[in-house]
């Protein structure tokens, strides 16, 4: 397969199975926007789990996630290893998620989206 981006933002419609699909056809994606979309932690920790080559993952306001998606991409190096954008607003991110997000990407990070953060004075020095 080559397609390399999808945008399937707002696509209310959409299953968990259809991200786990892209996930076990071995796309090469380096792009993939599922904001405001309904998939479930599950879904999207087995898609990243299978996605080495992202290089920008947007799940802002996606309404079943939460910061625990933060915690699982920040486990191991192996995960989404080359990212340059992530889109996390509206997950209730804090300090910690920031924190470890800039850690783990520090060398390939270039943009970050937390609107919405819980986040103090700290979370934002961590950007520094």
């Amino acid at each position: 397969n080559c397609l390399r981006r999808i945008n399937v933002r707002c696509c209310a419609n959409l299953q968990d199975k259809s991200l786990i699909g892209l996930a076990e056809a071995g796309t090469q994606l380096e792009h993939i926007n599922v904001s405001c979309c309904r998939f479930s932690d599950g879904a999207v920790r087995q898609f990243v789990a299978s996605c080495p080559t992202l290089k920008v993952l947007d799940l802002c306001y996606c309404g079943q996630l939460g910061p625990e998606v933060i915690d699982f991409l920040c486990s191991r190096s192996s995960l989404c290893p080359r990212l340059s954008m992530i889109g996390v607003g509206g997950l209730g991110l804090r300090d910690e998620h920031v924190h470890g997000l800039c850690e783990k990407y520090r060398s390939t990070l270039k943009h970050l989206g937390i609107g919405s953060a819980l986040i103090t004075d700290e979370g934002l020095k961590a950007l520094s």
